[in-house]
């Protein structure tokens, strides 16, 4: 999937191996958010890191750096107990620190995320899956 969008696979599994997160999902992530850059609010910001439904809006230096980014927030003081895709927004039935999320839609974002995790694994994905190592 990431070569079909001109993305570097080996970029994507070292972060991801660095970081203990299951590469598929911060794609899926990534895909949902910007469709892997194709719709991005701001210049290199493939997973929609620091935009805010009210416009505020940061743009990174490189496409590397806010990879990373969709990383970082993953392992922050807020969703770093979070283990499974329905605790990353409010769809669902989240069961960790439900006030944090990574995104606040109620269901499209996980729906999104969990068709593309069926797309890339051919099997069908439940929100319950699990995205660390």
């Amino acid at each position: 999937m990431l070569r079909r969008y001109w993305q570097d696979y080996n970029l994507w599994k070292r972060l991801a191996d660095t970081h203990w997160i299951k590469l598929e999902v911060v794609v899926a992530i990534a895909f949902a958010d910007t469709h892997l850059w194709y719709a991005v609010k701001t210049k290199n910001n493939i997973g929609n890191v620091n935009n805010t439904d009210s416009w505020k809006t940061r743009t990174p230096t490189s496409l590397e750096q806010w990879i990373e980014a969709i990383f970082n927030t993953l392992n922050n003081k807020y969703l770093g107990e979070k283990q499974t895709v329905w605790d990353l927004s409010y769809a669902g039935n989240c069961k960790i620190r439900c006030d944090k999320v990574y995104a606040t839609s109620n269901e499209n974002r996980e729906i999104n995320i969990l068709n593309t995790l069926s797309n890339i694994y051919q099997v069908r994905i439940n929100a319950d899956f699990l995205f660390r190592k």
